[in-house]
């Protein structure tokens, strides 16, 4: 038994950390970035249903692919928009893939809440 449970834990610590560090998201009411750490084996990173679409492509910076996601124009890489009518509250979601050298493929959602009104911007 001490045996089988030695095994399960192994296996629980290699899941968790053989899949590379956690997402970071941040969240105004203009845009959600998403900044998707590119360590150990992941190779690609990509919306999902978009990976060949370049307006919506992340960029690579100290081996990290940042997702900026316009949140006025949700449409533009197909973020999901909630609104909860009575709170207020604005809730976008989005998926991002994650493929790997082994050609797995990891699914991420990333949310982003906002409150108050939106805000337009003059672009």
């Amino acid at each position: 038994m001490a045996g089988f449970k030695l095994l399960l834990c192994l296996s629980l610590l290699q899941a968790v950390y053989g899949k590379g560090s956690e997402s970071a998201i941040q969240c105004t009411p203009e845009v959600m970035k998403v900044t998707v750490p590119m360590d150990g084996d992941r190779r690609m990173s990509y919306l999902d249903q978009l990976k060949d679409y370049k307006p919506c492509m992340p960029y690579m910076e100290d081996n990290a692919a940042t997702f900026m996601l316009d949140l006025q124009d949700p449409h533009k890489c197909g973020v999901t928009r909630v609104l909860n009518k009575i709170t207020g509250k604005r809730t976008f979601y989005h998926k991002i893939v994650i493929e790997d050298t082994a050609g797995g493929r990891e699914t991420v959602t990333v949310r982003c809440v906002v409150t108050g009104k939106l805000r337009a911007l003059a672009r």
